[in-house]
């Protein structure tokens, strides 16, 4: 763990891991000891997210499940924040549905895509802030699940709406880097957000762990991973969820 910790608090280059990181197990239990180590500095968690959720990316990357990781309460951010793009080796964003739940998740439950709509008080869009530092594109998955999936926090826009009240397949995406499209099409979603709720939440509530009322949580990529240099303006919107953007 000592080197993934290492690796977490920098910015260096995430080298393959294999050797000491073997299978998905190894991986989730160095991502929950190291990732708590850093939360002790960083004020807590402020949510989850769901990574390689689609089809295509799990076809890719010979897995069969997603991959999940933790967002820090100090990497939350509100729309229409100026982010400065030298802080990260290689800064990327995917635009996403979000969630934030208005109820505890409690250990010991199993949850359902009924529960997880039910503990869910509304979607909203955001942007995941990624950096994206697998050294010389390495993809061995169980060290980039170590390494919390490259996240870097949540943009968080809105004003969003209750599950009951989005049509998910019908909504329209669209993601522009000043003003110049990166994404627009409907349907853009990797899966049934609540589904991405229900996976999340079963993860982390099978390892004795809460996710308590006012989590945030990411639920899939709208397209590949998008890089972001300085100077730009990043503005999405997602039907009726509402609008987020950023500048660097």
């Amino acid at each position: 763990m000592k080197s993934v910790l290492q690796t977490l608090r920098s910015t260096d280059w995430i080298k393959d891991c294999s050797d000491e990181i073997p299978d998905i197990a190894t991986a989730y239990d160095i991502q929950s000891r190291a990732m708590a180590e850093i939360a002790k500095e960083r004020g807590g968690f402020a949510g989850y997210k769901i990574a390689f959720n689609s089809a295509a990316l799990l076809q890719k990357l010979k897995i069969k499940h997603p991959a999940v990781g933790r967002i820090l309460a100090d990497q939350v951010f509100e729309s229409h924040v100026k982010i400065d793009a030298a802080q990260y080796r290689n800064f990327m964003i995917e635009p996403e549905i979000a969630a934030v739940l208005g109820e505890d998740i409690v250990a010991g439950e199993h949850v359902t895509i009924e529960r997880a709509e039910a503990a869910v008080s509304r979607y909203f869009p955001a942007f995941e802030l990624l950096d994206r530092r697998n050294f010389e594109g390495m993809m061995h998955v169980p060290t980039v699940v170590a390494h919390n999936v490259f996240n870097a926090g949540i943009v968080c826009g809105g004003p969003g709406v209750t599950p009951a009240d989005f049509d998910w397949k019908n909504a329209e995406t669209q993601c522009s880097d000043n003003g110049d499209t990166v994404v627009q099409g409907f349907g853009t979603a990797p899966q049934n957000p609540a589904e991405a709720v229900a996976f999340i939440a079963n993860h982390f509530i099978a390892r004795g762990q809460n996710l308590p009322k006012g989590s945030l949580l990411l639920l899939g990529a709208h397209c590949p991973l998008y890089k972001v240099e300085a100077g730009r303006e990043m503005r999405l919107s997602i039907g009726a969820l509402g609008e987020v953007s950023f500048s660097t």
